[in-house]
């Protein structure tokens, strides 16, 4: 494992609980992932305590981020470190892009991911043509069909007029 020459305690450490292994097949990347060997959370991201150099006691924090801040330098405000290689507690540097949480988001497997991807409604209308999507003033992330959107609206009207009808 390759560490661009630097030797601190922090990344010493980490590479005793590390291995190597390919990346994924089709992702793009160079070199292997660096996959860490220690705990994890849920989400299956490694977790590493760091020592505080002043007063002892020591911080934990996500394996892939203290190993990019050791070797690259800090992470801009606002950005998150997405996984090129899509391993989660993959911690090689080269594998990491600090990018937006919306471009993160939209890059992984997420609800918010899939749904950006379609093409597509339910009822098989263009999704691609801006002449087709509505999207509401109060959230313009989210989008909508606008003939979906037609057909429902005279849907739910007829609905209510034959509820007031009936009454």
């Amino acid at each position: 494992m390759t560490t661009l020459g630097l030797r601190t305690p922090v990344i010493e450490r980490m590479q005793r609980l590390t291995i190597e292994a390919p990346a994924p097949e089709g992702a793009p990347v160079k070199g292997p992932c660096w996959l860490w060997q220690g705990s994890t959370n849920s989400g299956g991201y490694g977790q590493v305590h760091v020592r505080h150099e002043a007063g002892g006691g020591s911080r934990p924090g996500f394996a892939h981020r203290i190993g990019y801040e050791a070797l690259v330098g800090p992470v801009p405000d606002g950005l998150q470190l997405d996984h090129l290689c899509r391993v989660r507690h993959c911690w090689n540097p080269g594998h990491l892009e600090a990018v937006t949480p919306q471009i993160n988001s939209l890059r992984g497997e997420g609800h918010a991911a899939k749904n950006a991807a379609k093409t597509r409604c339910p009822a098989g209308h263009d999704l691609t043509d801006p002449a087709n999507v509505y999207r509401n003033p109060r959230n313009p992330n989210h989008r909508q069909c606008r003939e979906c959107r037609r057909r429902n609206r005279r849907a739910h009207a007829l609905r209510t007029q034959q509820k007031k009808a009936s009454a």
